[in-house]
C-alpha cells in the first residue's frame, strides 16, 4: 500500500507555490501633479495605455495637486494587459472633467483574446451617463479580460468629458503557471517513492 502522505505534501507545495491573483487598484497619484496634463508612459499599473499612441493624459487639479488622475485628450481610449495579460475589471471611479458642463453619456466594452465580450453599447445595463461626481463603475461582465475602452455618442465627441481614476483589477496567473506546479509536483512524489 502506498504512502498518502507524499501526495499530500506535494499538493500543498503545489497550493503553496501556485501564483494568486495580485489584485491592485492603480490611482496614478505616483506619476505626481501636472495641472496642464501630461502624456501617460506607455506602460503604468501593469497596463498599456493605447494602441502606439495614446489619448491618455495624467493630470492633476491646482487646489488638489496630490490627487493625480487619468483624462482623454483624443479618442483612442484602449487600456490593455501588458502581453496580453489577463485580468479582471473589478470597478473605475468615472466623472466628467468638465464639471457643470458634464453631458452626454460613454459605454464600457470589453475584450477578451480578441473578441468582445462586454460592449456596452448594446447591453441593457451599458449606457453610462456623465455627471461631474465621481461614479464607480462596477461592470456586470465579471470574466477575464485583457483589454477594454470606450465608445461615446455624439459622433465621438464626448470623448473630452472623461476622466478616470481607481482603476480597480486582479491579474489573472496564467493557465500555464498551475500546470507547470502540478508537473513538478507530480515530479516530486515519483521522486519520494
Amino acid at each position: 500500500m502506498s504512502n498518502p502522505r507524499p501526495i499530500t505534501l506535494a499538493l500543498t507545495a503545489l497550493l503553496a507555490a501556485a501564483p494568486a491573483a495580485l489584485a491592485d487598484v492603480i490611482t496614478f497619484d505616483a506619476l505626481g501633479p501636472s495641472t496642464i496634463g501630461t502624456i501617460m508612459p506607455g506602460q503604468y499599473g501593469g497596463l498599456r495605455w493605447g494602441n502606439g499612441g495614446t489619448s491618455w493624459h495624467y493630470m492633476s487639479l491646482a487646489s488638489n495637486p496630490s490627487n493625480t488622475f487619468l483624462a482623454l485628450s483624443g479618442n483612442s481610449t484602449f487600456v490593455g494587459g501588458i502581453g496580453g495579460a489577463d485580468f479582471n475589471l473589478n470597478s473605475v471611479d468615472i466623472w466628467s472633467r468638465r464639471g457643470l458642463d458634464a453631458n452626454g453619456d460613454f459605454y464600457f466594452v470589453l475584450y477578451h483574446d480578441g473578441a468582445t465580450v462586454y460592449n456596452g453599447v448594446i447591453e441593457n445595463d451599458g449606457r453610462q451617463r456623465f455627471t461631474g461626481d465621481h461614479t464607480t463603475f462596477v461592470p456586470s461582465y465579471t470574466g477575464p479580460i485583457d483589454g477594454f475602452a470606450f465608445a461615446f455618442d455624439s459622433n465621438g465627441l464626448d470623448w473630452n468629458h472623461l476622466a478616470m481614476d481607481n482603476v480597480n483589477i486582479t491579474f489573472v496567473p496564467a493557465p500555464g503557471a498551475l500546470a507547470l506546479g502540478l508537473t513538478g509536483a507530480l515530479a516530486l512524489t515519483r521522486r519520494r517513492r
